[in-house]
C-alpha cells in the first residue's frame, strides 16, 4: 500500500497484490493493482477541504502540490 498521489483536496491510495506460489522458489507474482481516489470533504455540506497536514506526513508527502498543477 502506498500513497500514489496527493492534491490540494484529494489523494490516491495504490494497492499492489502478489501471489507467492509455492513452486519456482516462492518468487512474489504481481496479481493486481488497486487505486482508490479519495476526496476531503466536510460532513455537513460535502464541500471540498485541504488534506490535512498530518495526513500528508503520515502518507509521506510533506509539501503542497505546485500551484496550478491540481486537479482535485
Amino acid at each position: 500500500m502506498s500513497c500514489e498521489e496527493i492534491r490540494t483536496h484529494a489523494f490516491r491510495m495504490r494497492y499492489d497484490l502478489a501471489i507467492v506460489p509455492s513452486e519456482g522458489g516462492g518468487v512474489p507474482q504481481p496479481s493486481a493493482r488497486i487505486v482508490i481516489a479519495q476526496a476531503v470533504t466536510t460532513r455537513e455540506t460535502f464541500a471540498l477541504r485541504d488534506v490535512p497536514a498530518d495526513l500528508r506526513v503520515a502518507a509521506g508527502v510533506r509539501t503542497a502540490p505546485a500551484a496550478g498543477a491540481e486537479r482535485g
